[in-house]
């Protein structure tokens, strides 16, 4: 689910507001060609010099034109597909030079720098209702579910609604952020 959902990019990418491309799994490109990724891209440094890009971990599934590749499967059967910032950092250089364009990449992987931060009062706060909501749910007797929050409120939710393949989170095209 997670991984094919671009809603973390989308939101990160707002709030960085400097962001000039965010590539998301529920939106498919093309890499090549007038209106591709790499063309834009280079009009956008012969333009700016620079071209800010943030990729979600399942954008790899959206490119029309290119393919990532697979490296198996993880312990749940889900497809483990190949870093897909590596691969464009690679699509992009060699793009670039054969158009005679400099380029320079700063190629952050934001994956450990994000479950590295301590928790703050918020955090531990949001935590602790939602082990002790938890545990009330497992002493009242119930099984296959877990807690979220949902409009300030704090939600038993069905484990069948939360893995359900075809209720993923996604972005919609008419969706006010996108």
């Amino acid at each position: 689910m997670g991984r094919y959902a671009g809603f973390i990019a989308l939101n990160a990418s707002l709030a960085n507001r400097d962001v000039n491309i965010c590539l998301v799994p529920e939106f498919k490109f093309e890499l090549n060609g007038p209106h591709g990724l790499l063309e834009y891209i280079v009009r956008r440094l012969k333009l700016r010099s620079h071209c800010i890009i943030v990729v979600a971990e399942g954008a790899a599934t959206a490119i029309l034109d290119g393919d990532v590749g697979t490296s198996g499967k993880d312990q749940s059967g889900n497809v483990i597909n190949n870093d897909v910032g590596i691969y464009l950092k690679d699509k992009i250089g060699e793009f670039c030079k054969e158009r005679k364009v400099p380029v320079s990449f700063k190629y952050i992987d934001p994956t450990y720098m994000i479950r590295s931060i301590p928790a703050n009062s918020f955090d531990k706060q949001v935590c602790s209702s939602l082990a002790q909501n938890v545990v009330h749910g497992v002493m009242a007797g119930w099984t296959g579910f877990t807690i979220g929050t949902i409009n300030n409120k704090t939600a038993f939710i069905p484990l069948s609604e939360i893995a359900h393949p075809k209720n993923p989170i996604q972005i919609q095209p008419n969706d006010r952020r996108w």
